[in-house]
């Protein structure tokens, strides 16, 4: 057993005499395996909470300022929540703060070059509402399939699936190299 794990897993490139470079290269395959792992399972978890949030302020009818909901309204009063409404990204494209202060683009670039000078929001008080000239982007987030904890599993494994598939293969992609660079 250990001599097919060292065989397939435990590749260096050492071994191979023409190339000779001290690389453990599955370790290299493994760790990028490993970060898109992290980042299906981030992206995923962002998009469904971007959805449940729209969901929710959709459900309650909160599409202008007046009919604005606080994150506690909606029962999504968490840290998840109030970390992506206060950063500028996509779902501060699809949802407003009513009372928020519209900057120009030149007070915006001002106010970022001063790293505390952005307003924080109150998330006790602050209210938030669907925007209307979004409602196009809104559909189309709301149509198109949501990740589920099921394909978001079976994406994970299937990247870890191409990993093992991959150090299998490239022992034999390790040897054509070697007899490429093999001087005549």
């Amino acid at each position: 057993m250990y001599e097919f794990y060292k065989k397939f897993f435990l590749l260096n490139l050492k071994d191979y005499q023409n190339i000779n470079i001290d690389f453990p290269i599955t370790v290299l395959i493994f760790a990028l395996s490993l970060a898109f792992v992290a980042v299906i399972i981030i992206v995923n978890f962002r998009r469904n909470r971007i959805e449940l949030l729209i969901r929710q302020l959709k459900r309650r009818d909160a599409v202008s300022e007046e009919s604005a909901l606080t994150l506690s309204e909606i029962k999504l009063d968490n840290f998840v929540f109030r970390k992506m409404l206060s950063s500028e990204g996509q779902l501060t494209k699809l949802v407003g703060r009513a009372g928020e202060k519209k900057y120009t683009y030149e007070e915006y670039i001002a106010l970022t070059k001063g790293k505390n000078n952005m307003e924080s929001i109150d998330f006790g008080k602050a209210r938030f509402y669907l925007r209307n000239e979004s409602d196009e982007r809104t559909k189309h987030l709301l149509e198109g399939s949501s990740p589920t904890v099921l394909n978001t599993v079976l994406l994970c494994v299937l990247v870890l699936a191409s990993f093992v598939c991959i150090s299998f293969i490239m022992p034999g992609i390790l040897n054509i190299i070697n007899n490429l660079l093999e001087p005549k």
